[in-house]
């Protein structure tokens, strides 16, 4: 029999996390200009706990001397078996199909995020793309329909004999396959797929880039050094407009009844371009110049991938742990022949989920991808 302290120590901590979840997804929605992923991964969440928190204490007042059993508010203290059948299959239907959502939209949220980096586009990274619709619609509707029916069909969501936190297929377990159970395997394998493709791609960009970062650099060098190589002097001498270039010429006769009028005529020899490399280079040396000596060059691309796309890979990670908790206790349930554990990975999941989000995106949002 599972203490009611723990259970509600852990509705207590799904609900916190959940609290402040929101603020996250708030400021990611805002910085990426995406809102419909945090949309969608907030509300699913915050229903899937609400059903939770639904199934805890509700205490109702009865006297002392009084042997005779209320119906005024039900004490279900977080003790499924005590939960009425219609509020029992409502909460299985919710806790299917939310979790179900929440799977599809981190499926989609990592997809997007890391095909921007393989497949760079002027478009936003995050927006709605119209097969995200089978993802986190139509999987999800179409899993949680056959794991209710299957359940209903072979009566189980009778949850007397069995204690947890809340309402679980009992026996035969087999329906929950087609719920969280284990269609969460079908999101992460295409992502840890996509991974390998992606890294193995990216990386051969880097190279690429590499490679021609350093070919820029060395021609960027060589066409200095060979600017600064002109002579100092000219090899044959020019010289600028001075005093002397300027000629006088005399108008008029040398009679004292006529004015004489000077024109001044400035004659300058044309500078050449020899000359004009020559004083560009002469500048530069004597000093150090107050710009980068390759102001146009673009900054060393990084040798590290994961330096790069380390928090899409702590997303991964998480998503996938989180996955594979919530698929452990049905797999070992069924091939052992038992019913459903009292506290098992699944739980832990539960956790993990509500407070997912601000571990990985609430530290640092600012440098979110």
């Amino acid at each position: 029999m599972l203490k009611h302290a723990v259970k509600l120590t852990w509705v207590i901590l799904c609900s916190i996390g959940t609290v402040f979840t929101w603020p996250v997804l708030w400021a990611l929605a805002k910085i990426t200009g995406c809102w419909w992923i945090p949309l969608t991964f907030g509300s699913a969440l915050t229903i899937l706990v609400l059903s939770f928190d639904l199934g805890g204490s509700i205490h109702t007042a009865v006297p002392k001397n009084t042997t005779e059993h209320t119906d005024v508010g039900l004490i279900w203290d977080l003790n499924p078996d005590q939960f009425p059948i219609g509020f029992c299959l409502t909460q299985m239907t919710v806790v299917a199909l939310t979790s179900s959502i929440m799977m599809g939209t981190c499926a989609a949220w990592y997809y997007s995020a890391l095909s921007a980096a393989v497949w760079p586009s002027e478009n936003r990274a995050l927006r709605w793309r119209p097969p995200f619709i089978i993802v986190v619609i139509v999987i999800p509707v179409a899993s949680t329909v056959l794991q209710m029916g299957f359940t209903i069909r072979h009566n189980a969501y009778v949850q007397i004999g069995y204690d947890g936190t809340a309402c679980d297929v009992t026996e035969p377990m087999w329906p929950k396959l087609f719920g969280y159970g284990a269609s969460s395997l079908a999101y992460i394998t295409p992502c840890l797929f996509f991974t390998l493709f992606a890294f193995n791609r990216l990386q051969r960009t880097m190279r690429a880039h590499q490679i021609i970062w350093t070919d820029i650099t060395k021609q960027s060098s060589y066409n200095l050094g060979t600017r600064m190589d002109v002579p100092n002097s000219p090899s044959s001498p020019q010289h600028l407009r001075s005093e002397n270039d300027i000629s006088v010429v005399r108008l008029g006769d040398q009679s004292a009844h006529h004015s004489t009028v000077d024109v001044h005529v400035h004659t300058e020899s044309p500078v050449d371009n020899n000359v004009t490399s020559h004083l560009e280079c002469d500048v530069s040396s004597y000093g150090s110049p107050p710009v980068p000596a390759f102001p146009n060059l673009p900054p060393r691309p990084s040798s590290s991938l994961i330096a790069g796309v380390w928090r899409l890979q702590l997303f991964l990670l998480a998503f996938v742990v989180i996955c594979t908790l919530l698929t452990l206790p049905t797999l070992v349930s069924i091939t052992q022949h038992r019913g459903p554990r009292e506290f098992g990975t699944d739980h832990i999941a539960g956790i993990l989920v509500s407070w997912a989000t601000v571990g990985i995106f609430g530290i640092d949002y600012q440098h979110t991808i």
